[in-house]
């Protein structure tokens, strides 16, 4: 985690727990994102309608989005996002393409370790399954032996093989 991300974290949090309270303020830009006059994020724009894209299939849209397009503005400077697959987004980051991202992700202690983690909002996860779960899932175990998807490189993902982990090492002979 650099000092930048830090402060824009740091900037997002406080506006972002404010804004029920009181009316956005301006927030200096740091020089790097000032001299460019713009602030780059990367979003997965799968995710709506939290991240997604308009009906043009062009322009960015969602609530996420409506929160990125707000900040480059508080810190006067434009706000430009960028479009990529979830597995890709930290390295595009890491690498510098983006000054922030911004999507629907888990906060796990690796990620913790490595990034500034600003939690803006709550979501749980849970299955989804045919109309009237006529399987009766009801649990991860009740998933044992059946073809199951996950955003890759998401959260679910590393849940779900966890799960799948556990329920193979329970049903292996010692």
């Amino acid at each position: 985690m650099n000092k930048k991300q830090l402060f824009i974290g740091a900037a997002l949090s406080m506006s972002l727990s404010m804004a029920s309270q009181f009316a956005f303020s301006a927030v200096t830009a740091p020089a790097d994102i000032k001299a460019k006059g713009q602030l780059t994020f990367c979003s997965d724009l799968e995710n709506p309608p939290a991240e997604g894209m308009a009906e043009d299939g062009k322009t960015p849209s969602g609530v996420a989005v409506d929160i990125m397009n707000a900040l480059g503005p508080l810190m006067g400077v434009k706000t430009h996002i960028d479009n990529y697959q979830f597995s890709g987004i930290f390295a595009a980051l890491d690498t510098g393409k983006c000054d922030l991202v911004m999507a629907s992700l888990g906060k796990t202690p690796e990620r913790a370790e490595r990034y500034g983690l600003i939690d803006y909002w709550r979501v749980k996860s849970g299955l989804l399954v045919t109309k009237g779960n006529p399987l009766k899932f009801h649990t991860f175990e009740d998933l044992s032996g059946r073809r199951v998807a996950a955003l890759l490189g998401s959260r679910n993902e590393t849940v779900v093989k966890q799960f799948s982990d556990q329920l193979v090492k329970r049903a292996s002979p010692a």
